[in-house]
Formats: C-alpha cells, sequence, structure tokens
C-alpha cells in the first residue's frame, strides 16, 4: 500500500476535481491526458523528494536533547565498555545503554554536580575508572570515580592539595582545551600535572606524577594515592608546557623548544629538540607533529625521524581514535587520516548540522559515535560516522 505524503495528497485532490471537471465536456480529450500524467508525475518525484531528504537526515549529526541549560557546554568524553562519560563545567555525567542504532529512547542520562565551576578554557581528563576535576580550594584537584563520583564522604573519591606536595607551588601550568588535556592519564593509570612554582621571584616550572589506587569494594569504587612524585626538567625550567600527550605508559611534554618523554617511574628525558604539537600512535609507530613535518619514533618515543613535509594546519587539529581509525577535529570540522607508506592522506568527513560548533572531544560507545561541543552533545551511528564526498588526498 503506497502512503502518500501531505504535499501529494494535496495536489492529488486539486488535479482530481480538475479532471471531474474537464472529464463532462468531450472537448478536453487532451487536457484529461496531460492532467492525469502530470498527477503521476507530481506524486512520484515528490514522494521520492520527501524520501530522499529523509535518508539524509538520517546521516546528519543530531543534538542529545539530554545536555541543556547548565549541562550545554561539554568538554570532554570517555567511553568504557558499557557507558559514555562528560565532563563539563558544571557537572560530570554518565549515559548508561549508550550506543546502538540512533535511537536514544533507551539511554539513561545522570548527572552529578562538581560542586564548583571548573575553568572556563581548561579540559580535564576522564580514563575508564576516574575523572580529575579542579577543587574548590586554590591548588586542589578532586580525583573521583565514573561509577559513583558524587560520594563526598572521602571514602570514594580524594582531594590532592598541590601546597601539601610542594610548598614551592604557585600555580597551575595549564593548556587551554583547543591544545588537549590540561592533566594526562596513561595506562598505567597516573596522572601527570604540569605546574608552577616561584623560587626567588622567578616562575619555574614542575611536573606532579600521580600514582592512583583503584580498589572495589562491596557498594563503591574507592581511589587513593599510592605515591606523589615531584619531577623536575633536567635542563629548562622557565618555559612554559604547550603541549601534553599519554601514549601507552607514556607522558610525553612540549616545552617551546624541546620534547621530554616522562615514564611510569618518574624518569625524564629529553627526546626531540622543537616543539612537537599534536602526537598519535598508529600500528607499531608513534606520530609527532609539528608546524611543519611529520616525525616518526619506532622506539616507543625515545628518538625521532623526519617523515615527510605537512601543512601548518594539521598542528592545529586535534587527534583520537575511533574503531582503530585516526580521526582529527577542528571547531565544526571532522577528518580521517590514514598513514600510506610515509604519506599521511586524509579526507574530511561529514559535519552536517555542526555548522558554528567547537568540537572538543570524539568518542565512540557500542556503534555510536558522541561528539561534546561548547553548545550541546552530538550523536550519530558509527554506519554514518566515516561518510565522505571526498577522496583521500596527501596532506601536504
Amino acid at each position: 500500500m503506497l502512503k502518500l505524503c501531505r504535499f501529494c495528497s494535496d495536489i492529488g485532490m486539486i488535479i482530481v476535481k480538475m479532471y471531474q471537471k474537464v472529464q463532462l465536456n468531450p472537448k478536453y480529450v487532451t487536457m484529461k491526458k496531460l492532467l492525469f500524467l502530470l498527477s503521476i508525475a507530481i506524486v512520484f518525484v515528490s514522494c521520492e523528494k520527501e524520501q530522499i531528504i529523509e535518508v539524509e537526515n538520517n546521516c546528519h549529526w543530531k543534538l542529545h536533547p539530554a545536555f541543556v541549560y547548565d549541562n550545554v557546554s561539554q568538554l570532554n568524553s570517555h567511553a568504557s565498555k558499557d557507558a559514555i562519560f562528560f565532563l563539563g563545567y558544571e557537572s560530570f555525567a554518565r549515559i548508561e545503554n549508550a550506543g546502538g542504532n540512533s535511537d536514544i529512547s533507551d539511554e539513561y542520562v545522570e548527572f552529578n554536580v562538581l560542586g564548583n565551576e571548573q575553568p572556563s578554557q581548561s579540559k580535564f581528563p576522564i580514563s575508564d575508572d576516574y575523572f580529575i576535576s579542579r577543587g574548590r580550594q586554590f591548588g586542589c584537584l578532586r580525583f573521583a570515580p565514573n561509577e559513583n563520583p558524587m560520594n563526598f564522604n572521602g571514602s570514594s573519591d580524594f582531594f590532592l592539595s598541590m601546597t601539601d606536595i610542594d610548598s614551592t607551588f604557585y600555580n597551575f601550568d595549564f593548556l587551554s582545551y583547543a591544545s588537549g588535556e590540561c592533566i594526562k592519564i596513561n595506562n598505567s593509570k597516573q596522572a601527570l600535572v604540569p605546574y608552577q612554582v616561584k623560587v626567588d621571584a622567578q616562575l619555574l616550572h614542575k611536573l606532579a606524577l600521580v600514582s592512583v589506587k583503584i580498589e572495589q569494594s562491596y557498594y563503591n569504587i574507592l581511589l587513593d594515592t599510592i605515591k606523589t612524585q615531584i619531577i623536575e626538567f633536567p635542563d629548562i625550567q622557565n618555559q612554559s608546557v604547550l603541549a601534553l600527550e599519554s601514549v601507552d605508559d607514556y607522558f610525553f611534554v612540549t616545552l617551546s623548544s624541546s620534547v621530554y618523554r616522562v615514564d611510569s617511574l618518574g624518569d625524564i628525558v629529553k627526546v626531540f629538540d622543537g616543539r612537537i604539537n599534536r602526537m598519535f600512535s598508529d600500528s607499531d609507530s608513534y606520530y609527532g607533529i609539528t608546524h611543519d613535518n611529520l616525525y616518526r619514533s619506532r622506539n616507543e618515543g625515545l628518538s625521532w625521524e623526519q617523515v615527510v613535509q605537512v601543512q601548518f594546519e594539521l598542528s592545529q587539529i586535534s587527534m583520537t581514535n575511533i574503531d582503530d581509525r585516526i580521526v582529527g577535529f577542528r571547531y565544526g570540522q571532522l577528518w580521517e587520516f590514514v598513514m600510506d607508506g610515509d604519506v599521511m592522506i586524509a579526507r574530511e568527513l561529514d559535519n552536517d548540522g555542526l555548522d558554528g560548533n567547537s568540537i572538543t572531544s570524539v568518542s565512540v560507545c557500542n556503534g555510536k559515535v558522541y561528539l561534546t561541543t561548547l553548545s550541546g552533545v552530538y550523536y550519530k551511528s558509527i554506519d554514518k560516522f566515516f561518510i565522505s564526498d571526498d577522496d583521500f588526498l596527501p596532506f601536504n
């Protein structure tokens, strides 16, 4: 049974009435044929147009209705096996039953107020087990489990006072959200915190490596610190952190003229002369992007070789991994990147519905991709995510 759209139905009724009038007069045989053919053409064209529009809309990004008002601005997200987590200015959100097809009717969204508004330019990290936010007191960080973040009685979360671990603490040395997370968490569940100290009226820069203990009790997940190490740069101490990355168990800290690697034991070593703005891993190699070149490391970041020249814009694009594929984002644009030998090729992905947005993170959970932005959370099926009208071309 053919179900006509409203437009087709209305036009059809008009044509039927005209047809009835001309049918009473034998002189209008030609007009009757024309009206009949016109009615068929309008029905098929209109219905097909409506069907095409409906299919196209299913490919577009959709705004998640739960993230409104105080929860509209979201700076980070992270997906685990059964849920996806979001961190905004004032809340930590969890979606259960996430993923699946494009329908979100089965999702359960829970918001937890952080207790104090987070810095507007800072993107705090989320891992599989815990997240970090700014505490109420000066120089204080809160470590809270994803599963039960609102237990404030001290049995689940813990607060790290920087002045307690370093009496010379002056302030945090945080990146803006556009440059990445201001604190990094590695695969060993350690957090690396960049901060400033003031010694003899001079600002110097240090790192704090926080090793976190995670225990499962009957009701809660309990967090505590195993130890906190203060790490000093071996030669340069008066430069701010310009980029911060974590790959596997390692951290990479970029200053204005050098890059350092910190391992899980707290050992720091200089590995690069210059600035690496972005980093990602692919197969058995690490890749670093400077202002004009792509570098590769085959020994876990200890040494780097130049691969190919690239456009400056590549160093401004944030990188992440979605279904074992490299995805980049900046403002409202998305790209897929592929290493084709020594050449990086890329194509722009569909971003219909994201005009005017600033993407802050991309995560995938059970076959559904979620985007956080400063103006809401968007989603679509992973089947519709890697859609592009463009061919892969060298990004150089």
